[in-house]
């Protein structure tokens, strides 16, 4: 998925962006990221974006 995602974006083509969460990361910590995520970001914010969780 990341590659396909990097592929797109250097093509210029459009991607309306993906957030990369790990196997490893907790089912909560995880939930709560996509929340901030949603609630405190458009979805203009992402297009053409590769993310991965955590965020910090």
């Amino acid at each position: 998925m990341t590659a396909a995602a990097y592929a797109r974006t250097a093509n210029g083509d459009h991607m309306p962006g993906v957030i990369i969460i790990p196997q490893w990361m907790p089912i909560g910590p995880t939930i709560e990221e996509l929340l901030l995520v949603a609630e405190c970001s458009e979805p203009s914010d992402w297009t053409g974006r590769v993310r991965f969780l955590p965020l910090a």
